[in-house]
């Protein structure tokens, strides 16, 4: 299906105004750039912002899907009112807020206190119930902050989003989720209690019911919510016509409020309702409201997850996409340069191209590689490649044992899927560990005393992990930061060229006849068949 994603957000022009003639506010409890349906018209919808809801408008007479986020072709998720049946129907990415279709009308409705809407009665509900939290995960979530939710089911159970989607995750046995800290932890840390509800529930849906029409004076326009002599059941009137409605169990009706509540909950609201009220009479409402508130044989590819992006040495406005291990060229539109971090083309003032090769001798990290890297001099370019799972150490210059690098952006792709996220184990540290997410790494630890399990992608205790990283203090100085060493041998007069040096954690380097030493990581050898620095352990016969 074609669609037309709802990205109004980089230009709005749209008005503040009301969801619709109730006082709710549709973006209340909903996170900024979340999209939200508007109940009376399919073509429009709402952006939120600090709360606010913005109107904004599809294009083409397209219809809004507040599952998707977007605008469609197809009008399937339109609300539609059947005036012969009382119904409703929750409102995506709210939780709590729902349209109650009555006479053919849809009236928007919202849960009261932290109750949400459970699609499965029709009716407000203990979020115990419905575990909803999809009014956290915007579209446009930062990659620079991960949100996390917890539970409301399950202390062992939690929330990443994902591309705008709440991913289910769950703690590993004996641990629970800490929303403090955003980890699985020990039971005495992550101090989370699920409040005991009724086990056992008969409850029938509006839908699964004939509309109970009753003969009391409602008013003839509008919408009121009416007290029924039973607690739990009011009247809902609407333009002159009223039916009698049933809260969910264990809910009554709280006519200031018009919605269903806890019994607990409607008196500790009237109390909260007095003090506040004595506080905007002492000190203002607005401080109360406040305080609430490749040159050679390298192939770059190899090793690098498909669909990562690689820069191309030499020419910023290309790059490589890594297919199947293969690089496949390609080219920014527009006059764009290739930005490595950010996985894309953009404005070439913005972009962060490779660095060039200057006269000195250094080297840079071939971005998103992890294993290859640059090797400069004399102004000219040369690929390398780390070996038998040595990473390239941009602080040394040189391979490197991985516990002293930790590299893991070849493993992340922008397009990874929400459904299955990419957890990677550090190689520096039992205790942290990476999520992908948005084509870029971020890194977590696990709480005191626990390490990261790659079997179950958890934080799990240590007897079930079986980690030992060990990285000790080391100060060697990069090629960058001292005086080349000149080679004190006949280098070829042309090309590049690797040669063994007599101390085989050396050799040389020689370019168009001029060479210099260079010196292996403590703890690797020189390969002279692989022309690269390699553990004694992994070393060819020719060495």
């Amino acid at each position: 299906m074609y669609r037309h994603y709802a990205i109004g957000l980089l230009a709005i022009i749209g008005f503040i105004a009301a969801a619709n003639s109730t006082s709710i506010n549709l973006c209340d409890g909903v996170a900024d750039n979340v999209f939200v349906a508007d109940i009376t018209n399919c073509s429009n919808y709402y952006i939120c912002v600090k709360g606010e809801a913005i109107a904004q408008q599809c294009r083409y007479n397209y219809s809004f899907n507040g599952k998707t986020q977007s605008c469609e072709v197809s009008n399937a998720s339109c609300l539609a009112c059947d005036p012969s049946k009382l119904s409703s129907v929750g409102l995506e990415r709210t939780c709590n807020k729902y349209a109650l279709c009555f006479a053919g009308t849809p009236v928007l409705q919202e849960c009261a206190d932290d109750l949400q809407y459970n699609p499965n009665l029709n009716a407000c509900d203990y979020p115990q119930n419905v575990d909803c939290v999809a009014n956290r995960c915007s579209i446009y979530d930062s990659p620079d902050s991960i949100v996390y939710a917890p539970s409301q089911s399950s202390c062992t159970k939690y929330f990443v989003c994902m591309n705008g989607q709440p991913q289910n995750q769950t703690c590993v046995g004996g641990l629970q989720f800490n929303a403090v800290s955003n980890q699985c932890d020990r039971p005495a840390n992550a101090n989370c209690t699920i409040a005991a509800i009724p086990k056992s529930r008969s409850f029938q849906t509006a839908a699964e019911i004939a509309p109970r029409m009753v003969n009391i004076n409602c008013p003839s326009v509008g919408i009121q919510q009416i007290a029924h002599q039973n607690l739990n059941q009011y009247y809902m009137c609407v333009n002159g016509k009223g039916a009698l409605m049933t809260c969910a169990a264990n809910l009554f009706f709280d006519k200031d409020m018009g919605a269903c509540r806890r019994k607990e909950d409607i008196l500790i609201n009237y109390f909260l309702f007095l003090v506040k009220y004595v506080l905007c009479i002492l000190v203002a409402c607005a401080i109360f409201d406040l305080l609430s508130a490749a040159s050679n044989s390298v192939n770059i590819c190899s090793g690098v997850s498909d669909n990562v992006f690689l820069p191309y040495l030499g020419d910023c406005s290309k790059y490589y996409v890594c297919i199947g291990g293969a690089p496949i060229e390609r080219k920014c539109d527009y006059d764009f340069h290739f930005d490595a971090k950010e996985q894309s083309c953009t404005y070439q003032n913005v972009a962060k191209c490779l660095p060039t090769c200057t006269n000195a001798l250094s080297s840079f990290c071939y971005d998103r590689t992890c294993t290859k890297y640059v090797l400069c001099y004399a102004g000219t370019a040369i690929i390398r490649e780390c070996r038998d799972g040595l990473q390239y150490n941009a602080e040394t210059d040189r391979c490197d044992f991985p516990q002293y690098v930790d590299c893991v952006d070849n493993m992340c792709t922008l397009f990874n899927d929400p459904k299955n996220i990419t957890f990677i184990n550090s190689q520096a540290s039992c205790e942290k560990y990476y999520i992908c997410m948005d084509g870029n790494a971020y890194p977590l630890t696990c709480s005191n005393g626990l390490q990261f399990n790659k079997d179950c992608d958890c934080c799990d205790f240590v007897e079930n992990v079986h980690c030992n990283l060990t990285a000790a203090t080391r100060n060697i100085l990069s090629y960058s930061k001292i005086p080349p060493r000149r080679a004190d041998i006949d280098c070829p007069a042309d090309g590049a060229n690797f040669i063994t040096h007599p101390d085989p954690a050396k050799y040389y380097y020689c370019l168009n006849g001029m060479g210099v030493v260079l010196e292996c990581t403590p703890g690797l050898l020189y390969d002279a068949e692989f022309e690269e620095c390699r553990a004694p352990e992994n070393l060819s016969r020719k060495s």
